[in-house]
């Protein structure tokens, strides 16, 4: 006898920073419900309006409404899926706080999705796009909707690396292609705001410089554990082990003069980035940057020449 497949969840949250694989998993939620398309069912998507929040106590009776659609062909059915509920990304208030003797959304939605829903051959998928450029879209784990979801259904996270994290070890691995790869993609991701990717940049570079010169240190014969103020910003005393090592290595493959260099870009895409009113020519952060890495990363005996 062939084993009983598992049986498709009703309710379902899908969130993470890895949007395409967000994606995959809700289409690929979408057509297990809905094997055959529109010959099986529909899908309704609700959303926010333009660059409104969808919040739950505008649309819960819009959600209760679709979902207790029942299909005039006889074995059809719906799936709703409602895109980045900011209601995801509230903490939950103190129980204290919490407390009232009226249904709310919340109590209305969970009731629904509790006792009807699975009296129905419907469901719902919660998708949460998160953007780590944007620290208010993160999905909030201490919310009353991710506890609800997570109690009721099934939960899928998708993520991958942060891009400056990946970034780093790019240049860690002086790999130039990926690098560049990775600084047009954060660009691309952060849109106009540049603020986080120049910073990373000033703060690399300065981890470097230190790294240098405690190295140079070391090979006069001076004691180097000192060489910086303990409260330093950013001191490469305060780095983490691997990372520490990392920046040793890196930094003895680099000359003093491309750290000098890079600095100085690094100083001069901050100025284009926050441009005043003076400067006659804004140049494109990206480009500076681009330079940088390309400058950075050159072997430091071709540099010298």
């Amino acid at each position: 006898m062939p084993p009983t497949p598992p049986r498709l969840p009703q309710i379902a949250l899908i969130y993470g920073n890895d949007e395409a694989a967000v994606a995959r998993e809700r289409y690929g939620l979408e057509r297990a419900h809905l094997p055959h398309g529109e010959e099986s069912g529909d899908v309704v998507d609700i959303r926010g309006a333009g660059t409104q929040r969808l919040e739950l106590k505008k649309c819960v009776q819009e959600i209760i409404g679709e979902l207790g659609t029942v299909s005039m062909l006889g074995d059809a059915k719906r799936v709703v899926t409602v895109h980045d509920l900011a209601d995801f990304r509230t903490a939950q208030k103190s129980k204290r706080a919490s407390k009232s003797t009226k249904t709310d959304e919340f109590d209305l939605l969970g009731n629904y999705l509790r006792d009807v829903l699975p009296t129905t051959d419907n469901a719902i998928i919660f998708v949460v796009n998160e953007n780590d450029e944007k620290r208010d879209r993160s999905l909030e784990k201490s919310s009353r909707m991710y506890d609800l979801v997570s109690r009721l259904g099934q939960v899928i996270e998708r993520r991958v690396k942060r891009l400056d994290y990946q970034l780093e070890e790019a240049l860690f691995k002086r790999d130039l292609v990926k690098s560049l790869h990775l600084l047009r993609e954060w660009f691309d991701r952060s849109g106009s705001s540049s603020g986080r990717i120049v910073g990373f940049f000033n703060t690399f570079i300065q981890l470097l410089l230190q790294a240098r010169l405690q190295l140079e240190a070391q090979q006069a014969g001076l004691d180097a554990r000192n060489l910086f103020a303990s409260d330093m910003r950013p001191s490469i005393k305060s780095v983490p082990s691997f990372k520490y090592d990392a920046l040793r290595g890196f930094a003895s493959q680099t000359s003093m003069e491309q750290l000098r260099r890079a600095l100085e870009l690094a100083h001069e895409t901050q100025r284009h980035a926050f441009p005043s009113g003076a400067m006659p020519v804004v140049q494109d952060p990206q480009d500076l940057l681009e330079q940088l890495i390309v400058e950075l990363l050159a072997p430091a005996q071709a540099m010298a020449r």
